[in-house]
């Protein structure tokens, strides 16, 4: 690895870098430090182990030293491992780790692209840098864990984004309820995508939430392209956005994809009346033939 950073951290042409680690053996600290002048970077963290705060750091002083960064991903998906039997989560990765270097800049980074998965994000890891983020249009933000950790650091970064009038244009999250995403969402127009996959959290059932969400992307009907409910209970996310939408369909009139989804085990249709989502799955499958 480190030989093979030396080899193309100097090529002129080199703009994105993609850093997967999945084994027990991740690279050293300084086997990145050749890489600079970057437009994007993506580090995938598919190892049980929690990354060396050597290499965090390595990571940090490399996007503060790519000025011209524009896309960063820090995907660090849940590494389970079993003790006694069970499975167990390692506490998660902290987003300011990777920013630390982002203080001391004398100028600000332009990214226009962020995806952070499986990273806990609190508000002072993105408030305190966000002249970094006045050019951002995409925004990814995927977190699942166990334990039903405060998520309140989701809404106060979109609180920010509100009251700096960044405008995103896409928008992906795996937790709807945090307050400020849906106040964001109200506060302007011209959204072109949003994606909101909820696999566990129940905090995100609530109807008022899923209503006033609707309510808000009235605002984005002319410029809204992609709408995804992604659900793995039963939730009202189904019958909610089916209302609204069958209501205001002729309004969405930039929508080109369009997805909802429920996934629903045999212990829900044992358990809870799964009636009408069966029905729904019947229906939609008759139609397709």
């Amino acid at each position: 690895m480190n030989n093979l950073a030396q080899n193309i951290g100097s090529h002129p042409t080199l703009s994105d870098f993609a850093l997967v680690v999945r084994d027990a053996q991740p690279p050293s600290a300084s086997s990145i430090q050749p890489l600079s002048r970057l437009h994007g970077f993506s580090l995938a963290w598919h190892n049980a182990t929690p990354i060396q705060p050597e290499l965090e750091c390595a990571v940090a002083n490399l996007i503060a030293r790519c000025h011209d960064l524009k896309r960063l991903k820090l995907n660090f998906p849940p590494q389970p491992t079993i003790v006694n039997s069970r499975l167990v989560f390692s506490e998660p990765q902290a987003l300011g780790g990777f920013f630390r270097g982002l203080s001391s800049l004398e100028v600000s980074l332009r990214l226009q692209r962020l995806l952070v998965e499986g990273i806990l994000v609190r508000a002072e890891d993105f408030v305190s840098h966000k002249r970094h983020f006045r050019f951002l249009e995409d925004l990814t933000i995927r977190f699942e864990h166990e334990r039903p950790y405060n998520l309140d650091g989701i809404g106060e970064v979109f609180a920010t984004l509100r009251q700096e009038e960044i405008h995103l244009k896409r928008i992906s999250l795996t937790n709807l309820h945090p307050p400020g995403v849906v106040e964001y969402i109200s506060s302007y127009s011209g959204l072109t995508g949003l994606s909101i996959q909820s696999h566990s959290d129940h905090r995100d059932d609530s109807p008022t939430l899923i209503h006033n969400l609707f309510m808000a992307l009235k605002r984005h009907q002319r410029s809204l392209a992609s709408l995804s409910f992604l659900v793995n209970r039963i939730s009202p996310c189904l019958e909610i956005p089916r209302t609204h939408l069958s209501e205001a369909a002729e309004s969405f009139s930039a929508l080109e994809h369009l997805e909802i989804e429920v996934h629903t085990s045999d212990e829900d249709v044992e358990r809870k009346d799964a009636g009408p989502l069966v029905c729904a799955k019947l229906e939609a499958s008759r139609g397709k033939n």
